[in-house]
């Protein structure tokens, strides 16, 4: 004789039990919470993206490399209040900067702008070596220490800009032969200077002019010798200015 009563009877009690220990299950620690991702805020909001924009929105980690950074733009459009129109980014981009725990403080933002504002070199002014050197009466040859004192000044000839050379002569004499040794003795200095260095062609100048522009009286022989002389100009530039 078959009791269908008392069968419904224990099944009904199995299921009231499994139902009631459900609870306890998932509270129980060998079995963690099932919590809604998307009602948990993220304990550093810089760190998660969105990944999926269809759905809730669950949140997934990123490298410090890849997640994005706050900019004057996003703290301004931050700060903007829910309803007014008086707002001006200006005013909330300068209060950002002041403020002492900002992102974009006044430290973080000289050292962006140093490294965004263009260099401006100072203009270095050029630098002038004078020498002179002296002949003797009715003569261009150049003597030695003149010859290794050119040397010399042609150490620093990377930086060299312009060559000056003016010959002179004292007040005795025509004119016109004056004006050919003046000549002849810069024109002395001048291959001299060619014969070291071909390239400073495009570089040196020269000037000659014969009873004129003395330095002391020619009515001395010491006078007349000082007048008999070549004098050079070595200007060097900073060719990064």
């Amino acid at each position: 004789m078959i009791r269908y009563p008392q069968t419904l009877s224990l099944t009904a009690v199995v299921v009231l039990a499994v139902s009631c220990s459900l609870p306890v299950l998932r509270e129980s620690p060998l079995v963690p919470a099932v919590r809604d991702e998307a009602a948990v805020p993220p304990s550093n909001p810089s760190s998660f993206v969105r990944v999926d924009f269809h759905r809730a929105p669950p949140r997934a980690g990123c490298p410090p490399s890849g997640c994005r950074k706050p900019t004057l733009k996003t703290l301004a459009v931050a700060h903007q209040p829910a309803a007014d129109s008086s707002w001006q980014p200006q005013r909330a981009i300068a209060k950002l900067l002041n403020e002492p725990h900002s992102v974009a403080g006044p430290a973080a933002m000289t050292e962006t702008a140093a490294a965004i504002a263009p260099q401006r070199r100072v203009p270095v002014e050029p630098i002038e070596r004078e020498l002179n050197f002296y002949f003797r009466y009715a003569d261009a040859t150049l003597a030695p220490d003149a010859r290794d004192k050119l040397n010399d000044a042609l150490r620093n000839r990377a930086s060299l800009h312009r060559v000056s050379i003016r010959g002179r002569t004292d007040g005795l004499g025509a004119s016109p032969a004056n004006q050919r040794l003046a000549l002849a003795r810069a024109n002395a200095v001048r291959q001299h200077l060619l014969s070291r260095d071909p390239s400073l062609a495009t570089l040196i100048e020269v000037e000659a002019r014969g009873s004129c522009c003395y330095v002391a009286p020619n009515a001395t022989a010491s006078g007349r010798a000082l007048n008999r002389r070549v004098e050079i100009t070595f200007v060097h530039q900073d060719s990064d200015a």
